[in-house]
């Protein structure tokens, strides 16, 4: 691991039974908001998944939901720091906000939808500094007929990678064999064959590698503090093998410090043979 060290908190995971009832009708003065925390130090941002519309941070706890509506939510259960992970929400009456929100902390993140819908995917950013290993995310919905759908909490653990000036990570939704690319400024490649660079870059966590399924489907190309140099960077991601997968999602996020957060999705189908290297952005530090 190089660059900031992933921190391990001496204070105990926040569990879901306890999550559950902050949430539920008429219990939610029993739950005690702790001050030391913030969402914003779990979760960065909170964002349709074609990024066109950005949740808003606010104070506080979100609304209490009632036991009707349902809704279900599926996400990845594991991420590394500092990436992006896709969340599918489905309830069972049309809706048009969303909530997101994490156990016991203060804040939540209300996303107010283009049209109404009873679906919504979207992506959720997280910060490069967590102060647990695992914690608990929730999602509510306010329904057309005004009704908070009652949240679907989801546990979500953090893979311990590096972090520092520059990150790139990639999450891919599929047990298939996605690498992840990054070209310095010097034009040098970090990459699977390449894994740590002249200007101090490093792929610290290779998944899935040759069809060897770990099932992490999580990559991550880090510069430490201090090493990153400045210029042009160029992230690429390269269907390596489909390894019988017929079809694979993947989300790419870049951290550059001091900057807003970027995220990139796309889909491969088919074979690696017809589906060439993609360049996915480029950015500047």
């Amino acid at each position: 691991m190089s660059g900031r060290s992933f921190r391990r908190s001496s204070v105990t995971t926040l569990g879901l039974l306890g999550l559950v009832a902050s949430f539920a009708g008429g219990c939610q003065t029993e739950r005690v908001v702790d001050p030391v925390y913030t969402v914003q130090q779990f979760i960065r941002r909170v964002s349709t998944v074609d990024g066109q519309v950005l949740g808003v941070l606010r104070p506080g706890r979100p609304p209490v939901a009632t036991p009707t509506p349902t809704v279900s939510v599926e996400t990845p259960p594991a991420l590394v720091v500092g990436a992006s992970g896709r969340a599918f929400i489905t309830a069972s009456e049309t809706f048009q906000t969303v909530y997101v929100a994490v156990d016991s902390v203060d804040g939540y993140y209300e996303i107010t939808l283009p049209a109404s819908a009873t679906g919504q995917e979207l992506l959720f950013t997280l910060s490069t500094e967590p102060p647990l290993t695992e914690f608990s995310v929730a999602y509510g919905v306010l329904t057309a007929s005004g009704l908070v759908g009652g949240y679907d909490v989801k546990a979500l653990r953090l893979i311990p990678v590096g972090t520092g000036d520059v990150q790139v990570s990639v999450v891919f939704d599929a047990n298939s064999d996605v690498d992840l690319y990054v070209t310095d400024p010097s034009g040098e490649q970090i990459f699977y064959g390449n894994r740590t660079s002249a200007s101090g870059g490093e792929l610290d966590l290779d998944s899935n590698a040759d069809c060897q399924i770990d099932a992490v489907n999580n990559e991550n190309i880090v510069f430490p503090d201090g090493t990153a140099p400045r210029g042009t960077y160029a992230v690429y991601v390269d269907y390596f093998a489909s390894c019988g997968v017929p079809r694979t999602n993947y989300v790419v996020t870049i951290q550059v410090v001091g900057q807003e957060p970027q995220t990139f999705t796309g889909t491969f189908t088919g074979t690696a043979e017809s589906n060439p290297r993609r360049l996915v952005g480029t950015f500047t530090y």
